[in-house]
């Protein structure tokens, strides 16, 4: 069974809340729904969500104001805000503080999920990329590089390099081409 994605609409409209879910008949969507910026804090330590629709007047609190606050949390979700506010100023404030798209009301469902689907295949890709990341630091991390020289002088830069690799600091290393800088540097990293 293909798992859900968990949307949480968070809206002072007890009309819209109640209203776009069920306009949205997609089986893969799962809505939960929040009246303000507590309530959405509150729900967002209890479970995790894969998007936030969110409104820009909450009651208590505005969206744009609780937005690097959810962008912060654990698990963070995508973040798309609802306004009814079509000044172009309002969708560039909430994007510059980690929504990733905005819709104006009334909105259609179909444009709604049409924006949820667009979110939900940018966090994929984002862990995706993250799980890439992580396999290629524990494969570099596994990676043992020998030196290939074992003259005096290799075995004193090593015996350097061993030092300077325990320290948090920047080190320069020169020569000419060719001569095994890039090995040393990545030794030492």
């Amino acid at each position: 069974m293909k798992q859900k994605i968990k949307i949480l609409l968070a809206d002072d409209d007890p009309v819209l809340r109640r209203l776009l879910p069920s306009q949205i008949t997609a089986d893969d969507l799962e809505f939960s729904t929040a009246e303000s910026a507590n309530s959405v804090l509150g729900k967002l330590k209890e479970e995790d969500f894969d998007v936030v629709l969110l409104d820009v007047n909450l009651p208590d609190v505005s969206g744009i104001e609780i937005l690097p606050a959810i962008r912060q949390t654990e698990n963070a979700p995508e973040v798309i805000m609802l306004t009814a506010d079509k000044s172009l100023q309002t969708g560039i404030e909430a994007m510059r503080r980690g929504a990733i798209d905005y819709i104006t009301k009334p909105a259609n469902a179909d444009e709604v999920e049409t924006f949820i689907r667009k979110a939900i295949e940018k966090r994929r890709l984002v862990q995706e990329n993250e799980r890439f990341r992580a396999a290629v630091r524990q494969q570099n991390k596994n990676l043992v590089i020998e030196p290939v020289h074992r003259s005096a002088a290799m075995q004193q830069i090593f015996a350097q390099a061993e030092t300077v690799a325990r320290l948090d600091t920047t080190v320069l290393i020169m020569g000419e081409s060719g001569t095994g800088k890039d090995v040393l540097a990545r030794w030492i990293h």
